[in-house]
This record gives structure tokens, C-alpha cells and sequence, in this order.
């Protein structure tokens, strides 16, 4: 909020796997969600766009955003609003190539968060191939936050593997094991 023009925005820790925060994560989105800083509103909306009792509010409020006059908010918080599609489990193919096509209008910054839904969408179609190519965009091109960048590299496994790409994905998950393995994910894979 301080530096209007920071080159650190992408790293706004905001929520794109569907994960309930723990409680005092929790108490501060509430906070931030009724701040005055349309960055601040996102990482609420955010964190609690899942939550049974707040997330009708979040929705609302990524609405808005979706609007913001910022830049850096507005498209962020369109591609949060694409997780309540996913949560649906009904994503038509048109409605993920108009996600892809926004993506590749963002700066390659913001990328990784939206990337992960366009393969979470592709997966759901059972489009395993664009769900990797999805997924790995952000497993091989941002690791600013490891454990997503884990997380994506082993989706990017799992939908190879369903491919059949068994020797691919074991390479994957290799990989995951020797860049993060102090993530959960990179343990996992280096258990396999």
C-alpha cells in the first residue's frame, strides 16, 4: 500500500487452492476485508471467499474488486472469482479458454495464482493434457511462494500420470522432491 508502483505486488499472499485458514489467518482477512485499500479487501476476500459464514461477503466484495481501479487488484480478484467455478465443478471449455486468454493479457507476475485454476478447470474436464501445461507453467516459471509451486508440480504429475506419461510424471515428482522438499508436497513426492 506504501509503494504504489512496487515490483513485490505479486507476491500478495492470496489463497488459490481451496484450503480453510487457521483461525487468527482468519480474523485478520475479516479485518482486511473492511479495510479502506482495495489490496487489502482482496487478501480478505481471499482468504475467506471458502468460509460458510463470511464467503457470500468475499463473493460480493471480489465483485467489486473485479472493477478496482488498481491495476494490480482487478485482475487478481476476476481470476479469485474463477475458484466459485471451479468449486461448482461445472466449467465449460469456452469459459477456460476466455481464462486463458485473460491470463495471457496479465503480466507474467500475476500468472501463476490464475494458471493454477485454468489447469484445476482443465482437470475437472478431464482435459489432462492442458491440465498439466496449465499447472506446469507455474511449477517451472514462479517459485516465489514454494508450497504452491509444489503443489502445482505434483497436479501437473497426477494429470500426466492419468495420461498415461507414467515415466514424465515420475520425473515431475522427482523434481518437486528436489526443489521443495521442505514443503509437504515435496516430501510426498519424495516418498514415491
Amino acid at each position: 500500500e506504501s509503494d504504489r508502483t512496487t515490483r513485490h505486488f505479486c507476491l500478495i499472499p492470496l489463497v488459490w487452492a481451496a484450503e480453510p485458514p487457521n483461525e487468527p489467518a482468519k480474523a485478520q482477512a475479516k479485518v482486511w476485508l473492511t479495510d479502506e485499500a482495495d489490496a487489502a479487501r482482496l487478501l480478505g476476500a481471499s482468504w475467506l471467499l471458502d468460509d460458510g459464514t463470511i464467503g457470500e461477503l468475499a463473493q460480493r466484495e471480489l465483485s467489486q474488486l473485479s472493477r478496482s481501479q488498481d491495476d494490480r487488484v482487478r485482475p487478481l480478484a476476476q481470476a479469485q472469482a474463477w475458484r466459485l467455478k471451479l468449486r461448482e465443478l461445472d466449467v465449460s471449455e469456452l469459459a477456460l479458454q476466455l481464462w486463458e486468454n485473460r491470463i495471457k493479457e496479465w503480466p507474467t507476475d500475476f500468472r501463476a495464482g490464475p494458471s493454477y485454476l485454468l489447469g484445476r478447470g482443465w482437470a475437472i474436464r478431464r482435459e489432462h493434457e492442458l491440465a498439466a501445461t496449465a499447472l506446469l507453467w507455474t511449477f517451472l516459471m514462479d517459485d516465489n511462494d514454494p508450497r504452491f509451486a509444489a503443489r502445482c508440480g505434483m497436479e501437473a504429475a497426477d494429470s500426466l500420470s492419468r495420461l498415461g506419461q507414467k515415466d514424465a510424471a515420475q520425473r515431475i515428482r522427482r523434481e518437486v522432491a528436489e526443489k521443495f522438499p521442505d514443503t509437504e508436497f515435496g516430501e510426498a513426492a519424495g516418498r514415491e
